[in-house]
């Protein structure tokens, strides 16, 4: 009986080691998701990256994804050599943290889109929107304040830009209230305004004053 014992006792043993290299030390395949960032930030400039994220595909043992943090891996990009422009840019996988027994399979996307872009302030004059249409001397009793405001954006998202927009006003309104604070339209490629919104006042102006010039109308 004690030998028979003995048997069992060993057919467990080896059944379990069997198990445990059947689980643990099976290669095994898995899918991580790893953010992409960039250094360093360069001042008054805009940078984009697309996708933000690549997929990585590694084989190794289950024992082997237990020794490192999956979530501390993440590519990062020395963008200092890159000048304004559009750039495909390859993922530097021998920078990640991988343990040996780890190995890469795929990734993707193995190069991704690097943009970058020139970031300028101008000055604009506000253009005042009217929900109707103004005769002469209505325009001549109207004054915008600033009439003018700081742009900052890109230089191609600026480019094409004559003038800031408010958002629609009714005439009857600012008749009835005599001042209104609008709020200016932010076009695309624009990243800031200043200030946001302007006041308009109806106040008898002279033709050909000074006041008179800085409005563009609509």
């Amino acid at each position: 009986m004690k030998r028979e014992h003995k048997l069992k006792i060993i057919a467990l043993i080896l059944t379990i080691a069997l198990w445990y290299f059947i689980v643990w030390g099976k290669p095994i395949e898995k899918t991580i998701e790893i953010p992409i960032e960039y250094f360093p930030l360069k001042r008054n400039y805009l940078i984009e990256i697309n996708p933000a994220n690549a997929q990585l595909k590694v084989l190794g043992t289950r024992s082997s994804f237990r020794n490192f943090n999956q979530d501390s891996l993440k590519f990062v990009l020395d963008i200092s050599k890159y000048p304004s422009g559009v750039y495909q840019v390859r993922l530097p996988i021998e920078k990640l943290n991988l343990p040996s027994e780890v190995k890469v399979k795929e990734i993707t996307p193995s190069f991704i889109t690097l943009v970058v872009k020139k970031i300028i302030t101008k000055d604009f004059p506000v253009e005042i929107v009217f929900e109707e249409e103004l005769e002469r001397s209505q325009k001549n009793k109207i004054l915008v304040v600033p009439s003018y405001v700081k742009v900052r954006g890109t230089v191609d998202g600026i480019y094409n830009i004559n003038a800031i927009s408010t958002e629609p006003v009714s005439f009857s309104k600012l008749v009835e209230y005599r001042e209104l604070e609008i709020k200016l339209v932010t076009p695309p490629e624009v990243i800031e305004i200043k200030p946001e919104r302007v006041k308009i006042f109806l106040k008898e102006v002279k033709k050909g004053g000074k006041d008179e010039k800085k409005v563009i109308w609509h």
